[in-house]
């Protein structure tokens, strides 16, 4: 069926489906973030180009790669904002545990020598 369907209606689809949220709602959402992820502030444009799915048996090519990635809480099911890649896989690293984050800010605190603290970048 969803190779019947055509790329754009998968990813309505999937917004739909897995987020509660319409393309209309996504975009509007990667706008007032400046199109940017909402933890690094990495700009889009910046960000590489993930395959989305896998490749489709007639040839026809899958949907566009999206870079901003939807966060959500698995419990509640609510849409957090939209991520990079890697951000987003952090968070699920840390099993979306605030508590393990902040231990993971005092071990690179603690870990890092002060001149090196604030050179990566913007946070």
């Amino acid at each position: 069926m969803r190779q019947r369907m055509g790329p754009s209606a998968v990813r309505a689809m999937n917004l739909r489906t897995k987020y509660g949220i319409t393309e209309q709602e996504y975009d509007a959402r990667r706008a007032a973030q400046q199109y940017r992820c909402a933890i690094c502030g990495t700009h889009e444009r910046d960000m590489p180009s993930h395959p989305v799915g896998r490749p489709r048996l007639d040839g026809t090519p899958t949907a566009d790669a999206v870079r901003l990635v939807v966060d959500h809480c698995h419990e509640s099911r609510r849409v957090r904002g939209l991520l990079c890649v890697s951000c987003n896989a952090a968070l699920g690293h840390f099993k979306d545990s605030p508590r393990a984050l902040r231990a993971a800010v005092r071990y690179l605190e603690q870990a890092h020598p002060p001149a090196l603290r604030g050179v990566e970048g913007p946070v």
